[in-house]
């Protein structure tokens, strides 16, 4: 670059256009400008930049670009690392540690939990009800209907329950039962409907 700075200032200071107007015009660094009108290479970037900002200043100020001085390419030293490069690699951690946050935050599904094993008691009310005739009948246990009509002459039923055995009878003479093995009599007419409950081994009939 030898010679060519004095030139470069020479015509710059002839059109009448300050370093700043210059740089402005070619959206250059001002500082990057003035290296090339005093051929300092070392205030110049390394890489490529330097030999096309030369010939975009060339070109501004009217001058040949046929014969242009050849700036030499400055390699880039392996054993320093460019203020952009820097900042490229922590905007990208910057950026990793923000995604890993947000994957951190999101809700994850947690080991399935086996539900507990609920052992249920066994049922202590048995009964057992035999229709010696075609019989209306109605049973409940533990408060829900298992039973409602019409049980043939001859079939039997059998329910279990853990707390309350409830079986409505059309006539107390139409059928035998039994709870918990032991047959059942119920006291009274046996020709009218009889309601028999049994709760915890208790026989209450009615």
């Amino acid at each position: 670059m030898t010679g060519m700075g004095p030139e470069l200032r020479q015509v710059r200071e002839a059109r009448g256009e300050t370093l700043e107007d210059a740089a402005h015009v070619l959206r250059l660094d001002p500082r990057h400008l003035k290296a090339l009108e005093q051929g300092d290479l070392a205030a110049l970037p390394e890489g490529p930049f330097a030999a096309g900002w030369l010939r975009a200043y060339r070109l501004h100020l009217g001058l040949s670009v046929e014969a242009d001085p050849r700036i030499p390419v400055r390699r880039l030293d392996p054993d320093r690392v460019p203020l952009w490069a820097v900042r490229a690699v922590a905007g990208g951690l910057a950026v990793l540690a923000l995604l890993l946050a947000g994957l951190y935050a999101l809700p994850r599904n947690a080991d399935p939990v086996a539900p507990p094993i609920v052992v249920d008691a066994a049922a202590d009310q048995h009964v057992e009800v035999r229709a010696l005739v075609n019989l209306p009948l109605e049973v409940l246990v533990d408060g829900a209907v298992v039973y409602h009509g019409t049980l043939p002459g001859g079939e039997t039923i059998d329910v279990s329950g853990h707390s309350r055995v409830e079986v409505r009878l059309a006539a107390a003479q139409s059928a035998r039962v039994r709870y918990n093995g032991e047959t059942i009599e119920p006291q009274g007419r046996q020709d009218l409907p009889r309601r028999l409950v049994f709760i915890d081994d208790v026989a209450d009939d009615n």
